[in-house]
């Protein structure tokens, strides 16, 4: 038992060491900033029809907010 809780300790302090910094990174691909992309009218909409294409799979109508 004692062997048990001791492994149970030994593997709650090597996860809580852990990071996970490099999993919560993101990579830029397009080598395009935030800043200049959403500037202009295209990023913008872009942006918008991203954000409601996520819904598309979720309503039983289809996408009628990209029409």
């Amino acid at each position: 038992m004692r062997l048990i809780k001791l492994y149970t300790a030994c593997i709650c302090l090597s996860l809580g060491m852990s990071s996970c910094a490099d999993f919560l990174e993101e990579e830029n691909r397009s080598n395009i900033n935030a800043q200049e992309y959403f500037i202009e009218k295209d990023g913008f909409e872009s942006l918008v029809n991203a954000a409601y294409a996520s819904l598309c799979g979720k309503m039983n109508r289809g996408c009628f907010a990209l029409e």
